[in-house]
């Protein structure tokens, strides 16, 4: 729900004990929340309950969670946020790797790699591989992940 309105912003580290530090927000324009703006939310709330059911730690929070993380990955398409779509579908693909669901981690992998393929990033088509071969090993499958690393390494 969108209500204006005065806001206080609250910044804290999710980690115990961490140090203070000096942040600096800075408002560049102020403007009516469009419908990508309305995505964002969205998928940063989809993304949110992903990592609390993740935390959960339990085999169906982990299947909620493989399930949020999907669709938050396609509300960040829907924002035009292609590198943190790739990096939510990674992180979906790697529960359900978890949950030994290797063909739906495989799905969630290769559409990441074909993203950050599109995008010309290449430390993200490499952590992809690894996520993939990684899979291959854990199936028992150490040749495809020795010609995946091959063709990654252009040999």
């Amino acid at each position: 729900m969108d209500v204006s309105g005065a806001y206080q912003l609250k910044v804290r580290s999710s980690e115990e004990n961490k140090n203070s530090g000096i942040y600096r927000i800075e408002i560049k324009a102020l403007r009516t929340a469009g419908n990508r703006d309305q995505m964002r939310v969205i998928a940063c709330r989809r993304l949110s309950n992903a990592i609390q059911l993740r935390h959960q730690w339990k085999e169906a929070a982990l299947k909620s969670a493989a399930g949020e993380y999907e669709k938050a990955a396609r509300s960040w398409g829907l924002t035009g946020d292609r590198p943190l779509e790739a990096l939510v579908l990674k992180h979906a693909g790697d529960i359900w790797e978890i949950l030994s669901e290797r063909q739906r981690a495989l799905t969630c992998y290769r559409q990441a790699q074909a993203i950050y393929g599109q995008l010309g990033d290449q430390s993200g088509e490499i952590r992809i591989t690894n996520a993939i071969s990684a899979l291959s090993i854990n199936q028992g499958s150490t040749k495809s992940s020795e010609r995946l690393h091959a063709r990654t390494n252009g040999n």
